[in-house]
């Protein structure tokens, strides 16, 4: 049984101390831990291929000198056994598929922690700014209101309301949003709403 996940380090306090997920410790090392298995693991793959390449007689295509460059870099040359090899390879490939597929769960487990504690440290400020859009809402709604207004006061006194002048225009999509009061009757009430269900209002 894996042991209990120890709380993610630099876990941020406000705002301003927010971090690239990358940048935090806890989240490092384990990406670190993961590449290292993954490129192991392909190393594994790549060993087991050669060898039942060697095994049905196919020759290889690298010639001597880079052959001597990866030898040179820490190669070894591969034994005469095909079979073994693959043997060899399986077994690596046995232990490092799963542990690859844990490391990947408890990258995922910390990513969730991470995620959490940084969307409740930016929660407040989140949430003021659904407010102030809401504020915005009843805002536009009010400032085209009192425009229709003037134009019907003008014509209430038997003038033209000239389009030329007193154009009766609105930002696109500002009538299709409705009066945030109007109960379950616009997309202004339905973001209002959901603003209650949630408690932000």
């Amino acid at each position: 049984m894996r042991a209990p996940m120890k709380s993610p380090s630099r876990r941020p306090e406000d705002p301003a101390a927010l971090i690239p997920i990358r940048e935090n410790p806890a989240y490092g090392a384990l990406l670190g831990e993961i590449s290292a298995h993954e490129k192991r693991l392909a190393e594994a793959r790549r060993r087991k291929e050669q060898a039942e390449a060697r095994r049905r007689g196919v020759k290889s295509r690298r010639n001597v000198a880079d052959l001597a460059k990866q030898l040179v870099a820490g190669a070894t040359v591969c034994g005469s056994d095909p079979e073994q090899q693959i043997h060899d390879a399986e077994a690596e490939i046995a232990i490092l598929w799963p542990a690859l597929g844990e490391l990947t769960q408890r990258l995922d487990e910390l990513h969730g922690d991470l995620s959490l504690a940084t969307c409740r440290v930016v929660k407040a400020e989140h949430d003021q700014a659904l407010r102030d859009a809401l504020a915005a809402i009843r805002g536009l709604r009010d400032a085209l209101e009192r425009a229709a207004a003037v134009r019907a006061r003008v014509r209430a006194l038997g003038y033209a309301a000239l389009d030329a002048i007193l154009p009766a225009i609105a930002p696109f999509g500002a009538v299709q949003l409705g009066d945030p009061d109007a109960v379950g009757a616009s997309n202004a009430w339905l973001f209002k709403n959901e603003l209650q269900k949630r408690g932000i209002i």
